[in-house]
Order: C-alpha cells, then structure tokens, then sequence
C-alpha cells in the first residue's frame, strides 16, 4: 500500500495535494484537513475532472481487487483509461504511476500524452 506514505510525502515537500478516495472519512483521518478530499472513484469521468482541474501533475495508486474476476471493472484497466483520457483533456505535465497491471494498450495511450511518464516512484 503505497498511497498513504507517497501522499505524505508529497505533503511534506510542500505540494498542495488533492486526493480521489471511496472513503473520505478514512482519508480525512489519515492526512487531516491540509489536503483536498474528492468522494469518488475512477469510475466517474466528472469526479476524476473535478480532481485534475488545475492541477500539473498525478500519483496513481490503483489496486485490484484479489476476488475480482476479468470481466470486472478493473482501477488498473478501464480506472486507467478514465484517467489518461481526462490527463489528457486536462493537459496533465507528469504522471507518476507504480504499476502492478499493465496492458500495451496503456502504455501506448500514457506516450501517446503530452506529460513526462515515470516508471517508479521513490519512497523514502
């Protein structure tokens, strides 16, 4: 789980953070009132628009679920199309993504972006 200690991170470099969460009380309690909580998932086209509005950059921390089966809506699958499709429109700088399900397809559409791709992140 490497959201809350990269997020956290970006905190204390002094980046002004927003976060996309399910749960926003969890999220609330874990980073307190100095970040900008969204409620919503990648699922939902307007809320990840509401979260890159303005923004230069995202940290991606997607999961999938361990009983999840292929036909699911997958974070790391369509999640992602979601995402790189509104980066896109939101002419998003950097994407910083630690993956661990990962398709050519979405890595063709992530160069395909006008934004510098990492391929690891790292965690102090």
């Amino acid at each position: 789980m490497l959201g809350q200690p990269v997020t956290q991170e970006f905190m204390n470099a002094g980046f002004e953070v927003s976060i996309l969460a399910r749960n926003t009380e969890k999220a609330k309690k874990i980073f307190g009132s100095s970040i900008e909580v969204i409620d919503g998932n990648v699922k939902d086209i307007d809320k990840i628009r509401q979260l890159l509005k303005g923004q230069d950059g995202i940290y991606l921390n997607l999961s999938v679920e361990q009983k999840s089966s292929k036909t699911d809506f997958q974070p790391e699958r369509e999640g992602l199309d979601n995402i790189l499709k509104v980066a896109k429109e939101a002419n998003i700088k950097r994407v910083g993504y630690l993956w661990k399900v990962l398709t050519r397809e979405h890595i063709d559409k992530a160069i395909a972006l006008p934004l510098q791709v990492f391929q690891s992140i790292r965690c102090f």
